[in-house]
C-alpha cells in the first residue's frame, strides 16, 4: 500500500500541469462535410459535429489513464438517455436537461470535464426539462415539470434558490433569459408564459391573442431575440406566436400541415444573430428556418438514427453568440451542433 501511495504521489509531482491541462475545443468533425442548401448553392448551415456521451466530451491524459489503471478507480459517467432542454455559453460550456438520468449534464468542452446536477438542495430532480443560462449574472435556471418548480443554480451547479409563480406553476417547461436577465417560463398546463425579473418578481403573464382560441395549447418552448421580441412555441396549436417586449401579440409563424413551412409537432426554438427563427419539428425530424415575417427560408435534416443531420424526435435548441446551433436529438440520445453562416 505504501508503495502504491508513493507511486501516485511521485506521478502527481513529476507530471506537473499535465493532470489539469485543458485541451482546445474541437468544434468541427473534419471527417464530415454537410451543408444546407446543398452545393452548388452557397452554404447557410453547416454541420460541425455531434456528441453522444462523456467519451466525446472528456479528454483524458496518459497520466490520468495510468492513475485509473493503478488505483482501479473510475468516475461513473452517464450518457444521454432522454435529453430535452439545452443551454450553452458559447465558450464551450453546455448544459443538457435529461429526464432519463433525472438530472442535468454539465459539460465543459474547454476543460474536458463532465459533471451532473441531480438535486436542488435537498430536493432530488425528477423530470428536468428546460435549462437557460445567464452568463452575465453567472446563473443557471432549470425547470422540473413534475416538481412544478424552477430552480436557480450558479454556473458550477451549486443550488441557490427555488422560484415559483405567485399562484404556482402547473408544468414549467421551456426557459429563456434575455439581455436584461429577465427569465421567461413556459407553462404547458396553465397555457401561459410568465416573465420574471432577475430578482424573481413576476413582471407579466402572456397568453395567446389569436382567435378563436385566445389561449396557448400546451406551449413547449420560448426564445427572445436581440430586440426583446418573444417567440412562443404553441405546440398543440401548431404554430409559433410572437410578441413585443411588452407582451403585445405581433402575429404567428406556421400552421398545421405536412409540408415545408407547416408544423406537426413543433418543439425547440432558437434565434440566430440575424434574427432568423429556427423551429425543430419532432414529427418531420427536421429544423425549419423562418424570417421575422414567417416566410420559410430553409429546412434541413431528415429522419434517421445514425448519420449527421439525421434526427429522431428533435427537442430543445439554442444558438450561442457565435451562431452555433445546438439541437437535442432526443431519441437518438445525442446532441448535434451546426453553424449558421451569415
Amino acid at each position: 500500500m505504501r508503495l502504491l501511495i508513493g507511486l501516485v504521489i511521485t506521478l502527481a509531482f513529476t507530471t506537473g500541469c499535465t493532470l489539469i491541462s485543458a485541451p482546445e475545443v474541437q468544434w468541427v468533425d473534419s471527417t464530415t462535410q454537410l451543408q444546407w442548401p446543398a452545393p452548388p448553392d452557397k452554404a447557410r448551415i453547416i454541420f460541425l459535429r455531434d456528441f453522444k456521451g462523456p467519451g466525446d466530451f472528456e479528454k483524458t491524459s496518459s497520466s490520468q489513464k495510468f492513475l485509473t489503471w493503478l488505483t482501479g478507480e473510475r468516475d461513473k459517467k452517464l450518457p444521454f438517455i432522454a435529453p430535452y432542454g439545452i443551454a450553452a455559453d458559447g465558450l464551450g460550456r453546455i448544459w443538457v436537461a435529461d429526464m432519463g438520468i433525472r438530472g442535468v449534464h454539465q459539460v465543459d468542452l474547454a476543460k474536458g470535464k463532465v459533471s451532473y446536477i441531480f438535486s436542488a438542495g435537498n430536493t432530488p430532480l425528477t423530470t428536468p426539462a428546460g435549462v437557460a443560462v445567464d452568463v452575465d449574472r453567472q446563473r443557471l435556471y432549470v425547470s422540473d415539470t413534475t416538481l412544478a418548480k424552477v430552480f436557480l443554480f450558479d454556473l458550477e451547479g451549486r443550488f441557490l434558490k427555488e422560484w415559483d409563480a405567485p399562484d404556482n406553476f402547473g408544468r414549467p417547461a421551456g426557459l429563456a433569459v434575455d439581455k436584461f436577465g429577465q427569465l421567461y417560463v413556459v407553462d404547458a398546463i396553465k397555457n401561459r408564459l410568465s416573465v420574471f425579473s432577475p430578482d424573481g418578481e413576476l413582471l407579466r403573464t402572456i397568453t395567446s391573442a389569436i382567435l378563436p382560441e385566445l389561449t396557448f395549447s400546451t406551449p413547449s418552448n420560448v426564445a427572445v431575440n436581440a430586440q426583446g421580441q418573444i417567440f412562443v412555441v404553441d405546440s398543440m396549436n401548431f404554430r409559433v406566436e410572437f410578441f413585443s417586449a411588452r407582451g403585445e401579440s405581433l402575429g404567428t409563424i406556421g400552421s398545421i400541415g405536412d409540408g415545408p413551412g407547416y408544423f406537426a409537432r413543433p418543439r425547440g426554438i432558437a434565434i440566430d444573430g440575424d434574427g432568423h427563427i429556427y423551429v425543430a419539428d419532432a414529427t418531420f425530424d427536421n429544423v425549419q428556418v423562418f424570417d421575422n415575417n414567417g416566410k420559410l427560408l430553409l429546412h434541413f435534416g431528415q429522419p434517421g438514427k445514425k448519420q449527421p443531420g439525421e434526427f429522431s424526435l428533435p427537442a430543445g435548441m439554442t444558438i450561442d453568440q457565435h451562431n452555433r446551433l445546438y439541437v437535442v436529438d432526443s431519441f437518438n440520445q445525442r446532441l448535434q451542433v451546426f453553424e449558421y453562416l451569415p
